[in-house]
């Protein structure tokens, strides 16, 4: 019986919040900056590897990062935008792992039960990409195989993964998740975002 895949998880959270004019990610959800939340969903799934890539911003948001068992990653390259950030994260930690699950830490409501789910769904060795669907797209947190790692290390630009998921077709498997539609860019987004959850939880 052959062994369990190695899946690595890539925590992206070098941008510079252009559009919010202050660290997003440390804006809080529940009494949680948006960087912990996700670090923690991170650090407690079935990951082999957390590691987060900082780059903009890197000593604040180091601060939200403490005490949680993950490697950090410093992208000095992160104005060229999210490709540095796939790459600098997929050359970090390769050789260790079979796979690398990419997750961005302004989507608040992916869970550590959300990411557990992508990499049992990666686990049945059907496809070299897993990906989420929510609304009429594909996108992120995805897995991509040791095969695709050529392919993330080419990226250029501000061209994420998910234009990459797009170029495979066959070789992807989706699985449904809906909470991936969700994410922050600026403090009215995060407004928006609790109004919505203390509306849902009304008797």
């Amino acid at each position: 019986m052959s062994a369990a895949p190695r899946i690595g998880l890539l925590l992206l959270a070098a941008g510079g919040s252009g559009r919010s004019g202050t660290p997003k990610l440390l804006l809080e959800l529940n009494g949680q900056s948006l960087l912990r939340r996700a670090a923690e969903a991170a650090v407690t799934s079935e990951a082999s590897v957390v590691a987060v890539v900082l780059g903009a911003n890197a000593a604040s948001l180091d601060s939200a990062l403490k005490n949680l068992p993950l490697r950090k990653i410093l992208n000095s390259r992160w104005k060229e935008g999210l490709s540095s950030s796939i790459r600098c994260g997929v050359q970090a930690i390769s050789r260790e792992v079979d796979a690398a699950l990419i997750m961005l830490a302004d989507q608040p409501l992916i869970s550590t039960d959300i990411l557990n789910r992508l990499m049992g769904a990666f686990r049945t060795g059907e496809r070299a990409i897993v990906a989420s669907a929510y609304g009429q797209t594909v996108g992120v947190p995805a897995i991509f195989g040791a095969s695709v790692f050529s392919d993330l290390l080419n990226l250029t630009a501000d061209r994420g993964a998910k234009d990459l998921i797009r170029v495979y077709g066959d070789a992807m498997l989706t699985v449904s998740v809906p909470e991936a539609a969700v994410d922050i860019d600026t403090e009215e987004d995060l407004d928006r975002l609790k109004h919505q959850l203390s509306s849902s939880t009304r008797p």
